[in-house]
């Protein structure tokens, strides 16, 4: 029988299954409890789940928008979004409400228009004055309006500085258009359904986009009852700030501004803790992968020991899997 020379790669249909029986690296209890977070707050929130590169934050977040409601008997709707596969785009607002639009499907048509009319305004100037700018205190308006100063030649400085504040009140009036749209879209005849939506690869983006994108999060969806959770890895997230800002900025208060809570996947699982989630996946991996039985006992032996000092991610033991594979098919090495 041929040995397979890669691990198991389950392809998740999104929303539509959860963890099952096939929960690997038993993370149906950071499921439940990450469910009953965002089930039982109104305040907004922004909850990092956060992790090296490698160590299943995707796997994870992909199950989860379907076990929220398949078997955490949550009520929220869940949107998944893959922020890596919009990074090309300069701004990230449009491809967040199309997010939303696609999953609120045809009976929110009217709000998902308002939606969407409201983030074509909103967009281009987010990206042109700079959001950052604002978080931090400063003023837009100020930063925008010397801009138009330099620009205009004097005789046509007060034509264009009226012309700039009616732009800036079509802006304030396209934003309180989208928060309205959530609010309506969040609130049922008996009281409120969570909007939760999940950003993921957001660690993979271009530094400007990732930020980007926690700015779009606080100034156009800080609303009652909708909800992020995002899939970071905190250490390459603040090297994006330092990117923007230099590398003697306060990455780390910075990023506090945006997120609310911070959760991490836990390495160990079992009733005691005593299990490493990485050595599960990779006896159990090996297994499916019909790899011999002896083999498998011997590196994990191996693999025990060198995790006892330096972590190895579960990306990492699958990449040893498919070389121990092809040793196995190259050597003979099966009974």
């Amino acid at each position: 029988m041929a040995i397979k020379l890669f691990p198991p790669d389950t392809d998740i249909e999104l929303y539509k299954e959860g963890f099952g029986t096939s929960d690997l690296l038993g993370r149906k209890t950071v499921s439940q409890k990450l469910s009953s977070v965002v089930e039982g707050i109104e305040t907004p929130v922004v909850i990092a789940l956060e992790g090296p590169w490698g160590s299943g934050k995707t796997h994870f977040l992909r199950r989860w928008v379907g076990a929220h409601t398949l078997e955490n008997n949550g009520v929220a709707q869940t949107i998944y979004f893959d922020a890596f596969q919009s990074d090309y785009l300069e701004d990230p607002l449009i491809a967040i409400t199309g997010a939303i639009g696609q999953r609120i499907g045809p009976t929110s048509k009217s709000i998902w228009k308002k939606m969407k009319g409201a983030a074509s305004k909103l967009a281009k100037p987010v990206s042109r004055i700079g959001l950052a700018v604002a978080s931090y205190g400063a003023t837009e308006v100020a930063a925008a309006a010397v801009d138009v100063a330099i620009e205009a030649a004097a005789k046509e400085l007060e034509k264009a500085t009226e012309d700039f504040w009616k732009k800036e009140d079509g802006r304030r009036a396209a934003m309180e258009q989208l928060k309205a749209a959530l609010v309506t879209l969040t609130r049922t005849p008996g009281g409120h359904r969570p909007l939760v939506v999940v950003i993921d690869e957001l660690d993979r983006c271009r530094p400007d986009y990732a930020l980007n994108v926690l700015e779009v999060i606080k100034h156009f969806f800080t609303v009652p009852y909708v909800h992020f959770v995002l899939g970071v890895n905190s250490t390459a997230l603040q090297e994006s700030v330092k990117v923007r800002y230099g590398t003697s900025f306060n990455a780390e208060e910075y990023l506090q501004r945006f997120i609310t809570l911070s959760m991490r996947l836990p390495d160990r699982t079992g009733n005691d803790g005593s299990s490493s989630v990485g050595l599960l996946y990779f006896r159990q991996a090996g297994q499916s992968m019909e790899l011999p039985e002896p083999t498998i006992r011997a590196f994990d032996e191996h693999l025990a020991i060198i995790m006892r000092r330096d972590p190895i991610s579960i990306r990492d033991l699958g990449r040893i899997l498919t070389y121990l594979a092809l040793l196995v098919t190259g050597t003979g090495f099966r009974d």
